[in-house]
């Protein structure tokens, strides 16, 4: 009897054991196909898209053949994405540690930024300025040359007011500006 046991235990564990590996080798088959850095340069296209306030195509089967026609699209969404992602961790930060920075400073001026965190997707440095309830950071966008120059920025308040929080609002020269409104300063309503 405890022979039976015994082997009925072996039997199972060692076809469970064989279904284990077969189901892993089919996996590790079919998934070693997947091109996984199209698909990541892809949801991060979509999303550079959005974050700028425009309307990209869901990250799927309408996304793939637009930016198959269009790698230059592809290409500059993603370095939105990039500038939005690196924008918002430096705002987070400032908030998160209530970094209080009154005269627009140099992202790469900035020792508590991640050294791969302070320049946007086209290697420019951000201009940041932060209080009590809002933080904001500047990256000169796409069109621009090199970095703003800090010092010379001056971006009004009643203008900071209009901007969306948390997406990268364009402005007519092409400047890309991350508002990011202190989590417990806006009025609920």
């Amino acid at each position: 009897m405890k022979t039976k046991v015994v082997i009925t235990v072996l039997a199972a564990a060692v076809l469970s054991g064989a279904a284990y590996w077969f189901v892993m080798w089919n996996l590790g088959r079919s998934f070693g196909k997947v091109d996984w850095k199209g698909l990541q340069d892809l949801f991060e296209a979509s999303l550079g898209e959005t974050v700028t306030g425009g309307e990209a195509a869901e990250p799927g089967p309408g996304a793939i053949p637009y930016y198959q026609e269009h790698p230059g699209e592809l290409e500059s969404d993603k370095r939105h994405f990039e500038t939005w992602r690196s924008a918002l961790v430096i705002a987070s930060a400032a908030q998160e540690h209530e970094r209080s920075i009154q005269d627009w400073t140099a992202s790469t001026n900035i020792q508590w930024i991640a050294p791969s965190d302070r320049t946007d997707g086209w290697g420019h440095a951000f201009c940041v300025w932060s209080n009590a309830r809002l933080t904001v950071v500047v990256s000169p966008g796409p069109r621009a040359l090199g970095s703003f120059d800090c010092g010379t920025l001056d971006i009004p308040e009643k203008d900071l007011a209009t901007m969306a929080s948390g997406r990268l609002n364009v402005q007519a020269s092409g400047a890309l500006v991350l508002v990011l409104v202190q989590r417990n300063s806006r009025p609920s309503g």
